[in-house]
């Protein structure tokens, strides 16, 4: 029951980050500050909780090359690009695009010969492949340059979680969170410094939606699914954090009138599917 309820924790949190990210948008909040100053808070919460335990671990150098390659490119990109859909595209359509990388995790295994080609895996596809055209069908006039975005961020998740099962055995979860959300910080700074600059003119409230991203969304969806992953295990895990869709679709629909059409519905209904079906296999 604690495992499973750390678990649910973890998914609702993270469910709420678009919500939060839409609210800090309309204060005036910036994407590269509102990604920037999340990791950042995120970055010295995790070490901080990890410092008073006493499990601060180094990495090993060949750790620390995969860790700078998932967190300051992959996990960088990917988090990047999902807030930056959200200026084009709602909450609930961002999030059902973005939940279509267990599907691609299983077509790279499989094409990798990591996996073998099973029954379920072929329904799991075919279902997430119908899911996404219903959610996205032109009919709906959705930015085309927002899915894009989307998918672009499943994409880059897709890499990262292949690159943390292969890169990182040995390495706790809690530690190779704290050093990649150190390393996508590290990347977004450099890159904000380089091109842009880093501004902060934007309304009071702005600064309560980037710390609920940082600690609640973040920090408290991290550290949640670490410990209840390490109780109940990794399968469970994934069925249960399906929440995360369903929080997302909620929120964004009573916070924001965000409501799917039928189709729409249908679709999301289809991705859940093919998410468990994935959970399941991959058991």
């Amino acid at each position: 029951m604690k495992g499973n309820l750390l678990v649910i924790v973890s998914a609702v949190t993270y469910g709420f980050m678009g919500i939060f990210a839409r609210l800090a948008y309309r204060s005036g909040v910036g994407v590269i500050e509102l990604l920037l100053l999340s990791l950042l808070l995120s970055f010295a919460t995790i070490g901080v909780m990890l410092l008073s335990k006493g499990q601060l671990l180094r990495p090993t150098k060949r750790q620390f090359v995969s860790l700078f390659a998932l967190g300051g490119i992959a996990y960088g990109l990917q988090s990047g690009l999902l807030l930056l859909s959200l200026l084009y595209i709602p909450v609930s359509i961002a999030v059902l695009v973005f939940y279509t990388y267990p599907a691609l995790v299983s077509v790279i295994s499989i094409a990798l010969r990591w996996e073998l080609v099973s029954r379920n895996a072929l329904i799991s596809l075919a279902l997430a492949s119908i899911g996404l055209l219903l959610v996205v069908n032109p009919a709906y006039n959705l930015s085309f340059l927002g899915i894009a975005i989307a998918f672009g961020s499943s994409l880059f998740y897709t890499v990262y979680v292949i690159g943390c099962s292969r890169l990182l055995k040995g390495l706790p979860s809690d530690v190779a969170s704290f050093y990649i959300i150190g390393f996508a910080a590290a990347t977004v700074s450099a890159f904000a410094l380089a091109f842009r600059g880093i501004g902060f003119a934007w309304a009071p409230e702005g600064w309560l939606w980037i710390a609920l991203t940082a600690t609640v969304s973040t920090s408290v969806s991290i550290i949640s699914f670490i410990k209840g992953m390490k109780i109940i295990g990794p399968t469970r895990s994934s069925i249960l954090s399906v929440l995360e869709v369903i929080t997302s679709v909620t929120a964004a629909a009573v916070i924001f009138g965000e409501l799917m059409a039928p189709m729409q519905a249908i679709g999301m209904i289809l991705l859940v599917i093919a998410i468990i079906l994935v959970s399941l296999r991959r058991a």
